[in-house]
């Protein structure tokens, strides 16, 4: 192929997907979060690739679907939901999964808020979980991850 058909095929291409916050080109990304075979309601679902991280949150049947979408390429996936306690998970008033995280780090084993997926799972950092987002995007992201219990 000619360089000037596959620079016309990638200008498309970022034509077609959607732009990050930070304008790099996105991807529609949806999947499915299951914990031990069952759905779990609630769960944040994170994609971080080396410049950009996006965010969804599972429904009871366990999908979810990336706003605004992933970078395509090797994303680290992370998952968080908290057992709140007292307070009410209000992303608009400050009160979402990162700042539930931060109250738990500060606090320890003392904190009011609860951590309720397993710690090999919820740290972009530190999680083996890798899903390659292709070009055209997915809706076919689906974990099924262990407890351990």
């Amino acid at each position: 192929m000619n360089r000037g058909i596959r620079c016309a095929l990638l200008v498309g291409l970022v034509g077609w997907s959607g732009c990050g916050s930070n304008g790099l080109p996105t991807v529609f990304v949806s999947g499915t979060l299951k914990i031990d075979g069952r759905a779990v309601e609630g769960v944040e679902v994170q994609f971080v690739s080396a410049n950009f991280a996006a965010v969804g949150k599972t429904d009871a049947e366990g999908k979810f679907q990336l706003n605004p979408g992933a970078m395509p390429g090797p994303n680290k996936v992370c998952f968080r939901k908290f057992d709140v306690g007292q307070f009410k998970d209000d992303p608009d008033a400050g009160m979402d999964a990162g700042q539930f995280a931060a109250m738990q780090q500060a606090q320890g084993s003392r904190s009011l808020v609860k951590q309720l997926i397993p710690r090999e799972y919820t740290d972009s950092a530190t999680t083996k979980i890798e899903f390659i987002v292709p070009l055209e995007g997915t809706s076919a992201a689906d974990f099924d991850l262990q407890s351990g219990l």
